[in-house]
């Protein structure tokens, strides 16, 4: 299987992240696994991460499960600073929730174009294999179809050169 670049996990609950994290490695599907305990702090990492500055303790994530409900910065005020910070980012990024959401709030945070999808806690092995694997295969999809236009650009480009 391939791996993603990076992984963010947000959450306050220690033994959560420390249940996560340990499920996380143990599946090998990220290069990278960073973990902030709140919004605030996912900010400041994302903010040196986006900073170009080569450091690579500080990888922008291809994925990012955020917990809802935490302290300092929790999952609703995240995204609304995230989504005046990082328009153009490819990070997909998932809510967690002990609680399911109600169908009315996923609908507004799916509109934003930054929540793909809410996943009841606990993560499990099928829960993160299936959106590792559906990421994947978007991405993979997204790059051949950008390929394909590059392809096609350039061999219009010729045929223009040569008429």
């Amino acid at each position: 299987m391939q791996k993603l670049r990076s992984i963010l996990l947000v959450d306050d609950d220690e033994v959560t992240n420390f249940i996560n994290t340990e499920l996380i490695n143990s599946l090998e599907v990220t290069q990278h696994l960073k973990v902030c305990e709140n919004g605030k702090e996912a900010m400041d990492y994302l903010d040196k991460a986006h900073s170009k500055s080569g450091d690579e303790d500080f990888i922008i994530p291809d994925l990012i499960f955020l917990d809802v409900n935490m302290p300092v910065m929790n999952g609703m005020e995240f995204l609304e600073a995230y989504k005046g910070r990082f328009k153009e980012c490819d990070t997909i990024i998932t809510m967690l929730s002990t609680t399911q959401i109600q169908q009315e709030v996923f609908q507004t945070l799916t509109a934003t174009n930054l929540v793909v999808s809410f996943i009841e806690k606990p993560l499990t092995k099928d829960k993160i294999t299936d959106l590792v694997n559906g990421i994947i295969r978007v991405y993979y999809h997204n790059c051949k179809a950008d390929e394909a236009e590059k392809n096609n650009e350039s061999k219009s480009g010729e045929a223009e050169s040569k008429n």
